[in-house]
């Protein structure tokens, strides 16, 4: 909420902007971070869900630790950008960093159910 608060006291009110650009933030704002949310929590399951039915070491903690940082940063990374993109008023360029991000992610997954598929075999 602080964010989209920024924006339109910090930067939209000075700019003049239109309504249509309250909107498009009050309705964009939440369905992206939904998003961004997702594809940090699809990267995770998909990294770990070799692990849930076994109980992890304590010796493990470090690597999934690690993990935990790889997927987090697997969305914030691309939302950085994102973010900063908009700002500097490239709209298509941040529109070309969610559907990189997305295709990336959607192609990792689709490669690690091949090679479980394979490995089913």
């Amino acid at each position: 909420m602080s964010e989209g608060v920024h924006y339109a006291f910090d930067v939209y009110r000075p700019l003049e902007a239109p309504f249509s650009i309250y909107l498009l933030r009050f309705f964009g704002v939440a369905l992206g971070h939904g998003l961004w949310t997702l594809v940090a929590s699809i990267v995770y399951w998909s990294v770990l869900k070799d692990r849930m039915p076994k109980p992890v070491a304590s010796a493990e903690g470090p690597q999934i630790f690690t993990w935990d940082l790889a997927c987090v940063f697997a969305s914030a990374i691309p939302h950085a950008l994102y973010n900063s993109l908009l700002t500097h008023d490239h709209a298509f360029l941040a529109g070309v960093t969610n559907v990189v991000t997305i295709w990336g992610v959607t192609s990792y997954l689709e490669e690690q159910e091949k090679a479980a598929s394979a490995a089913e075999r």
